[in-house]
């Protein structure tokens, strides 16, 4: 029996093995929440990416029409201006085509730009508007006026020459609660064609 006592034994105890384990679980859980991290952060940057995206196309977009709006070549078209202005809302006409009239062929000469439940709304010739963009959180426009003065509804609205629009969008899904989750865009645009 001596003999067998004095072998040397080879191997790891049941401790060192427990302990090892522990180690283990506390490193793949801390590597596990990391990547859950990280991942949540890159869903939530790359929602906020598109949402800038969809702000920069959809305000470039509106203010083509706003920089065009009281468009007449022709001199005849009474039609051609704002018909309905308010904050939340525009609705103008343009004669591309310069036949006198704003319900023309080709590009859309009646334009309504409307905001309402988190969606900007299009419309084109007085037809029902449909959805522009999604996730909108806010949509302001302000009118600066001929005589310097600026309005949210204005009364005459021949005198506007000048809409100052702010756009916010909002990411949507599960980490919309957790991080900074609205991006505004604020751009002001000449009207090009009101007031000569």
């Amino acid at each position: 029996m001596n003999k067998l006592s004095n072998k040397k034994k080879s191997g790891f105890t049941l401790v060192e093995l427990l302990v090892v384990t522990a180690i283990s679980g506390i490193i793949l859980a801390a590597i596990g929440k990391l990547f859950i991290s990280s991942n949540e952060i890159y869903s939530s940057q790359e929602q906020r990416v598109r949402i800038q995206q969809d702000l920069r196309a959809s305000t470039n977009f509106i203010s083509k029409y706003i920089r065009m709006v009281g468009l007449d070549p022709s001199g005849n078209a009474t039609c051609a201006g704002f018909s309905a202005a308010n904050e939340t809302a525009v609705h103008l006409s343009i004669d591309y085509n310069g036949d006198g009239n704003c319900t023309g062929n080709g590009p859309a000469e009646e334009v309504a730009f409307s905001f309402a439940g988190n969606e900007l709304k299009l419309g084109y010739g007085g037809n029902t508007p449909s959805l522009f963009a999604p996730n909108i959180s806010t949509f302001e426009l302000r009118y600066f006026l001929a005589n310097g003065s600026n309005s949210t509804s204005p009364g005459n609205l021949s005198d506007i020459r000048t809409v100052q629009m702010r756009v916010c969008g909002q990411i949507a899904g599960p980490y919309s609660g957790k991080y900074d989750n609205e991006q505004c865009l604020t751009k002001k645009i000449q009207c090009r064609n009101m007031g000569l």
